[in-house]
């Protein structure tokens, strides 16, 4: 569903925008939408410790990129505190990394660490 809009008239008090009612099941509308998305409808499941999925369906997500080439494009720095990777990920550029610890079989190419470059043999 599409965002839902209060219309909020031409001018104060013209009569021409929804009415409260009308505006207030928007505005329930809008978060039965999302208490389902990332809830039970009832309850958000957010917080610490916890996880949730949104199906975007076909849609990419780009960060500064216009035009993502993948499910989530990102242009530009990251910082990241710690990062758990199940799978195989590519990793073109990696600074300021200070330690590396695998926990399960890993394959590293390449690390640049304070501008010195390491090569796997």
């Amino acid at each position: 569903m599409a965002k839902l809009g209060i219309n909020t008239g031409s001018a104060p008090n013209d009569g021409t925008g929804d009415g409260l009612k009308v505006g207030g099941g928007k505005v329930n509308t809008n978060f039965d939408e999302i208490y389902s998305a990332i809830g039970d409808g009832t309850t958000l499941r957010i917080g610490t410790g916890s996880t949730c999925a949104i199906t975007v369906g076909e849609s990419q997500v780009g960060i500064g990129s216009t035009i993502p080439a993948h499910l989530l494009d990102v242009r530009g720095g990251i910082g990241v505190t710690d990062i758990s990777i199940s799978g195989i990920a590519t990793v073109v550029d990696l600074r300021g990394v200070t330690a590396i610890d695998a926990t399960t079989t890993a394959t590293i190419y390449q690390v640049i660490m304070d501008s010195i470059l390491f090569r796997s043999p």
